[in-house]
């Protein structure tokens, strides 16, 4: 049902100064975030890396909703302990 006139009357509506997303105010350094100055290769995975890490992801059971049954912090820990994860210079690396 539309309002009526009177309705319309008493609502006070101020215009409002549409966003310009377009201006640009000032031009920012160019900066790259999270990137290594530095080459890094992964280490080559192994058979019996590969043979544990089969194991290890055998062992690990998952909720209905997809998360780990333990928490994601003792997952990522048993992660790091048999090298699935390797840290370099802050960015993390999975090996597969």
């Amino acid at each position: 049902m539309a309002p009526t006139k009177s309705l319309l009357a008493k609502i006070k509506v101020k215009p409002v100064k549409p966003l310009d997303l377009d201006e640009i105010l000032e031009e920012p350094e160019h900066t790259v975030y999270g990137h290594c100055a530095e080459a890094f290769t992964l280490h080559p995975v192994t058979d019996a890396e590969r043979a544990a890490w089969a194991v290890a992801r055998a062992l690990q059971t998952s909720l209905p909703n997809g998360q780990p049954a333990e928490g994601w912090g003792t997952r990522v820990s048993a992660m790091k302990a048999d090298g699935r994860l390797v840290e370099h210079n802050g960015v993390w690396y999975r090996r597969d």
